[in-house]
């Protein structure tokens, strides 16, 4: 049995190795598999990957928001009696590869940079985002979230049969090409941890995740259509009043 394995770069970020063994069997069941819980393939990019504000900055500096490829949702319906007990329940192994990988690292990141969960507990997911890069993508240099320092992000890689496409953290000198399975992890606040996705020559796969957020670009809210979620977009700042009532009805009822 392979055992997972981390690195820390800088005191800042953490890459764990092997957090999902089976990703490669994540992908290939994802990329012939549409149901009720996990998409078709939809769009991620422009108004689906950015947020306004996100949008609005990156106009300031006249840079055309690109497209990313595409992304599925896949949702965390276990505890819908009805949903577990249809012809869907087989599907539900993704999410739950996902969210195992998520959870342990979690809390071997969060001993190491040594995050009060008391004071800042993992909110739980909805579900994840598993986007496809189309070849020759980029995301360039940015910040996650800027404006919640209590917000740590997370970055799953399912498979490395690209070439390039590594994540570079500009003023780290650090430049990764993610194994297949690995989970990266770094406080999305801190300005050191700026990053980019290079250009990468064959698809690559990968999940945005939050610790407070959750899931990231492209999510559509289950039981919800693409046309009506994009209708309600919101700011970020809306997003982090809610994460922050969440918050402190986890902290009342502990």
């Amino acid at each position: 049995m392979n055992m997972m394995e981390y690195e820390v770069f800088n005191k800042k970020v953490v890459y764990f190795k092997n957090a999902i063994p089976n990703s490669k069997e994540i992908i290939d069941y994802i990329n012939k598999t549409s149901n009720s819980v996990i998409t078709d393939w939809l769009p991620w990019g422009n108004q689906y990957a950015f947020s306004l504000e996100q949008e609005r900055d990156w106009k300031k500096e006249g840079i055309v928001s690109p497209d990313f490829g595409s992304a599925k949702c896949i949702y965390n319906v276990i505890d819908n009696v009805a949903d577990r007990n249809n012809v869907y329940s087989d599907s539900y192994w993704v999410f739950e590869s996902i969210n195992d990988a998520v959870n342990k690292c979690s809390e071997i990141y969060a001993d190491l940079m040594g995050i009060d969960v008391k004071h800042n507990p993992k909110l739980s997911s909805g579900g994840y985002v598993i986007g496809r890069y189309n070849a020759m993508s980029i995301r360039g240099p940015h910040t996650d979230c800027p404006y919640d320092d209590l917000e740590h992000s997370y970055v799953i890689y399912y498979n490395d049969d690209y070439q390039n496409g590594e994540l570079n953290f500009i003023k780290h000198n650090l430049t990764i090409k993610p194994e297949a399975g690995s989970i990266v992890m770094f406080k999305s606040s801190d300005l050191e941890n700026e990053h980019e996705a290079l250009c990468p020559k064959g698809y690559k796969y990968i999940t945005p995740h939050f610790w407070r957020m959750g899931p990231s670009q492209g999510f559509i809210p289950y039981g919800t259509t693409i046309e009506d979620s994009t209708k309600n977009i919101t700011h970020d700042f809306f997003n982090l009043k809610v994460v922050e009532k969440e918050r402190q009805r986890i902290i009342n009822e502990n």
